[in-house]
């Protein structure tokens, strides 16, 4: 005898625009409370975008009269705000009061910042508001991956519901920064990976996910951790025979075409300007003041590590200088991973293997990714890990369902 498909579930959706439009106000209300140049690096993202406002290219990092703090950082993301500012009217200006307390900007009223002009104060803003759709556009590519791995029931709403309510994500993304732009391509991927699990015979899906793949690296650099992972959600269906050998070979050069497309213009520009395809070396010349080598045994990998890139990825403010107490947030911590490891058993379910895996390898890679960084750099900032929100999130909801 047979049972009727399960019908949609309206009501789903609805939740899911409810909690995207919760995210949007949410990141808002940071966006605009948040004092100016509070959250970290943001005068630097600034400046970049405003060097494309001004018409000018992408910036050698060995120039000194090119170089730019956050210059070797991928550039979608100030293309965009850039391209935003010259149709606005070019770049802005906001001139600082004298700091007294370094690493402090809290000091003064954000309000009384003697912008330029009301315009610059309006677009400045205007920029952080970006962010805050950013941040909402997460929340709903999270809820179509989790709702497309789990059909039935509504314990997908978990994935977007804890996206949308992670304060950090909502003080990172509502400001001017790429951390909002690579979350939401982080999770575009893990959409379009969904897709491929759901209908590996489509060549249209492996497009959109060598597509996405290929923008989270324009996004940010460690983004690049999804090329892997797309290699291993193709690996696990080419085992699974999900699809036809012949049909999967070409599914698989579509995205590895699409997704080179969008890598090698950056990665022939960092060979010629820099002398390596990634350009790691230039970062440790001209970031010089940040270098500060450490092993795995160290202190900071020992104690500082552990404890703070878990906190500081939910809710950790400034520039990593206002906590919020343990007591509130590690409980949290403990439920999503707790939560997450029992999504590890769906990988024997030939259904679900391949996506699962695809998030396993995507959050872990990450997490390598901020290891490796933290060596060099030991900046222990759960932001870092921004490109996995939506794999770690859609895990433990999988986890409950």
């Amino acid at each position: 005898m047979e049972t009727a498909a399960p019908r949609p579930n309206r009501n789903s959706w609805i939740w899911l625009g409810l909690l995207c439009i919760y995210a949007l106000i949410h990141s808002a209300a940071y966006a605009l409370t948040n004092p100016v140049f509070e959250s970290p690096d943001e005068p630097g993202h600034l400046e970049y975008a405003n060097n494309f406002a001004a018409g000018r290219p992408m910036p050698d990092q060995y120039d000194s009269k090119q170089f730019l703090a956050e210059g070797h950082q991928s550039p979608l993301y100030y293309f965009l705000a850039g391209s935003l500012l010259r149709i606005a009217g070019g770049p802005i200006t906001v001139s600082l009061p004298p700091n007294t307390q370094p690493d402090h900007w809290y000091e003064f009223d954000h309000r009384a910042l003697p912008f330029k002009s009301p315009r610059d104060r309006e677009i400045f803003y205007s920029l952080r508001l970006l962010g805050s759709i950013l941040v909402a556009l997460t929340v709903m590519a999270t809820g179509l991956a989790a709702k497309r791995i789990m059909p039935v029931g509504h314990v997908w709403l978990v994935a977007p519901l804890l996206v949308a309510t992670m304060p950090e994500l909502a003080f990172i993304g509502s400001s001017i920064s790429n951390d909002g732009l690579v979350a939401l391509m982080g999770a575009c991927c893990v959409y379009a990976a969904a897709c491929c699990s759901d209908e590996p015979e489509r060549w249209q899906n492996w497009l959109a996910l060598g597509s996405w793949v290929g923008l989270a690296f324009l996004a940010k650099k460690n983004a690049i951790v999804y090329a892997p992972s797309a290699l291993v959600l193709f690996s696990v269906l080419w085992i699974s025979r999900n699809a036809a050998a012949k049909t999967m070979l070409r599914n698989g050069a579509i995205a590895f075409g699409a997704g080179l497309v969008l890598y090698l213009p950056i990665l022939l520009r960092n060979q010629f300007l820099y002398g390596e395809l990634l350009g790691n070396r230039m970062e440790t010349d001209t970031l010089a003041g940040l270098v500060y080598p450490q092993s795995l045994n160290s202190r900071h990998f020992r104690v500082i590590f552990p404890d703070i890139v878990p906190r500081s990825f939910l809710a950790h403010f400034g520039w990593m200088t206002v906590e919020v107490k343990q007591v509130y947030v590690w409980p949290l911590v403990r439920a999503i991973l707790g939560s997450a490891v029992f999504a590890v058993p769906a990988l024997f379910d030939r259904k679900r293997a391949a996506f699962v895996a695809f998030c396993i390898a995507a959050f872990l890679g990450n997490v390598a990714g901020l290891v490796y960084y933290n060596l060099i750099y030991p900046q222990a900032q759960g932001r870092l890990l921004f490109p996995a929100i939506a794999p770690l999130m859609i895990l433990c909801a999988l986890g409950l369902f």
